[in-house]
């Protein structure tokens, strides 16, 4: 292992998307047909899959087919954005930038000849800023993981909207595998007279493959490892529930993460398999990093966080010839992207969130229990290219009391960031910032934007331009 955990050593290994490796046919082949229909008769498509469906990388490949391009399809991160245009690229059997492209930050490797342009949510929404609807202007316009709620993703949903109620032939899909169908079915009641969100699930991908996906909790983990039983709750979670425990990582924590490792490696002989494992913050990764440090002769350890460089991070796509694969990933790797041949998922059950204290005037950091939902998509980075098995460092009873949902962004921030960039709009369509956010699926407290408007009026950021109190940088 290299001197600094972002680095990796560049010995032999082989691509994932080399023509020899072996994909399983995935669940959504079976329903091409279907889907395509009904993307042609309705405006608005949710589509609801496992984690390792097919979505992301067959759904914009189906319309292509089809002659439905140009399409646009949104992720929540650059890192997802980037490999599943790569995968899809390699299907396509076509360079990155030609037939499919990407945009990430100011990386533009799109053509006149791209027909499936994948973007940031964050990189359409500067677009939007720029050229208002006229951003929008594609047949088809996927939003994949919409249950990841960031602000961005929010208010490219909002605008879509919009555009949707203007533009009769725009084909909207909407994909997850845990987004709560009936608030989408609520968002888009109010397109027209007879129009609905059509809703198509994905089977299981047990009916397909012979992957399998195993659960264990604390207790079987603290039995498999030869650990005591004892207070397992307050050990190693600092309570008997999420609302009486905080969710720091205990030194015992990473101390388990790395016997678990070692007991991993030690028990399974087919190298190429690799662990993934999750924890919340940059530094628990270095700590965890730390630890498996002295084990350098047996592990290849990977760093995953939005900080690390996207082809650095690609790296983590790669099959390991020589050494087992350790994976150490922030949320960055929940969802969209498969990395192969992970057999293992170690979930801390932990992620960082950012809060506004409407108090204290000021934007802080936490750590916090994952929703169901974020540990379902955590599940789902197993058992698609193999047997899968998922280790929760929580108790059984103990997962059973987090929320269904994690709390949307929009909620829980000042918005003064938002609120700015949105009066920022050359666009008069969607540069006002109180009218915008109230059409959001979980429109902020008007306090909120009060708030962030009158700070920005303050220092000088906005000034009042007409008599009506319009807002202008």
């Amino acid at each position: 292992m290299a001197s600094s955990p972002t680095s990796s050593c560049y010995s032999s290994y082989s691509s994932p998307f080399s023509s020899s490796t072996n994909f399983p046919a995935l669940p959504i082949m079976a329903l091409r047909d279907k889907i395509v229909g009904k993307i042609q008769e309705n405006r608005v498509t949710l589509i609801v899959g496992e984690t390792g469906c097919g979505k992301s990388s067959q759904v914009p490949q189906f319309l292509l087919e089809e002659n439905m391009e140009p399409i646009l399809c949104t992720q929540p991160r650059r890192f997802a954005v980037v490999a599943v245009a790569r995968m899809v690229a390699k299907a396509r059997h076509c360079e990155v930038g030609d037939e499919v492209g990407y945009h990430i930050g100011h990386l533009r490797v799109v053509s006149a000849r791209s027909k499936i342009i994948f973007k940031t949510a964050g990189v359409l929404l500067d677009e939007m800023r720029e050229k208002g609807l006229n951003a929008l202007k594609y047949k088809v316009i996927i939003l994949d993981e919409v249950h990841e709620r960031s602000v961005e993703s929010d208010l490219v949903l909002v605008c879509v909207k919009q555009f949707l109620l203007k533009k009769n032939d725009l084909r909207v899909v909407l994909m997850s595998a845990t987004a709560d169908i009936a608030r989408y079915r609520d968002y888009f009641k109010d397109l027209g007279r007879d129009e609905r969100v059509e809703v198509i699930a994905i089977p299981s991908s047990s009916q397909h493959t012979n992957f399998q996906r195993r659960v264990s909790y604390l207790e079987q983990v603290t039995e498999l490892l030869g650990i005591s039983s004892e207070l397992l709750s307050l050990r190693y979670c600092s309570g008997p529930s999420p609302s009486m425990a905080d969710a720091d990582i205990k030194p015992e924590v990473h101390k388990l993460i790395h016997d678990l490792v070692l007991h991993i490696h030690e028990n399974e002989p087919d190298i190429e398999k690799s662990i993934l494992v999750f924890l919340p913050t940059y530094y628990s990764l270095e700590q965890q990093w730390c630890l498996l440090k002295p084990f350098s002769s047996f592990f290849k350890v990977h760093i995953l966080h939005r900080s690390i460089d996207t082809d650095q991070a690609l790296m983590a796509m790669k099959i390991w010839k020589s050494h087992r694969k350790v994976i150490l990933a922030t949320n960055i790797a929940e969802s969209s992207v498969t990395i192969p041949k992970v057999a293992f998922v170690i979930d801390s059950c932990r992620s960082l969130q950012v809060f506004w204290d409407g108090n204290r005037k000021a934007e802080s950091a936490e750590l916090v229990w994952v929703s169901k939902s974020q540990a379902e998509q955590r599940r789902g980075r197993t058992g698609r290219t193999c047997d899968g098995q998922v280790y929760r460092l929580v108790t059984g009873s103990f997962f059973s009391q987090l929320q269904d949902y994690e709390c949307p962004a929009i909620l829980r921030l000042s918005l003064r960031q938002q609120v700015l960039l949105i009066c920022c709009a050359e666009s008069k369509a969607i540069n006002d910032s109180k009218v915008l956010l109230q059409k959001a699926l979980d429109p902020p407290d008007l306090e909120v934007v009060e708030d962030a408007l009158s700070l920005l009026v303050h220092i000088h950021a906005l000034e009042k331009t007409s008599p009506r109190g319009r807002l202008e940088t």
